[in-house]
């Protein structure tokens, strides 16, 4: 079965989806199947481009285990629709700007990542990059919970 491939999407690629992606991937090595999964993470503002993962995030994110302080940020382009299977929006302002982004027939691969946590009740992970530590790990908390139901939907 060939890998799945999937994208995690924020507005800068500086905390949410590199958390995002660096949780998955830990998940799915944990559970014995990261050799069916590819994860990437992309931003949609072209002026984070480049940008290390915000300290707040790498800090939040290492106290679970997980390294992400090698993370450069890079910005969504036309061809991650055809590369990747699945195109996850953290919010739905991203999530409003990857449709719009998407070349024709391929909208079908953008969704929330919320979607895979319904019993949470929450449609958004919030952005915590004006907020306090807490925040972050309020948003690592829900990204965790959608994780563990998108690693579940996928066989």
């Amino acid at each position: 079965m060939p890998k799945r491939r999937i994208l995690f999407v924020c507005r800068g690629n500086t905390c949410r989806s590199p958390m995002a992606a660096g949780l998955a991937r830990s998940r799915a090595r944990d559970a014995g199947r990261d050799a069916d999964f590819i994860f990437d993470s992309a931003g949609v503002a072209p002026d984070m481009i480049g940008r290390n993962a915000d300290p707040r995030a790498v800090r939040c994110i290492e106290a679970r285990g997980i390294d992400i302080s090698s993370h450069r940020s890079r910005p969504v382009t036309s061809a991650d629709f055809e590369k990747f299977d699945m195109v996850l929006a953290l919010d739905h302002s991203v999530q409003t700007d990857l449709t719009a982004r998407a070349p024709a027939g391929r909208g079908h691969v953008v969704r929330s990542l919320m979607s895979f946590a319904p019993a949470v009740g929450v449609d958004e992970v919030p952005d915590p990059w004006y907020g306090a530590a807490d925040d972050y790990e309020h948003a690592l908390d829900l990204i965790s919970e959608a994780i563990d139901g998108l690693l579940r939907a996928l066989p």
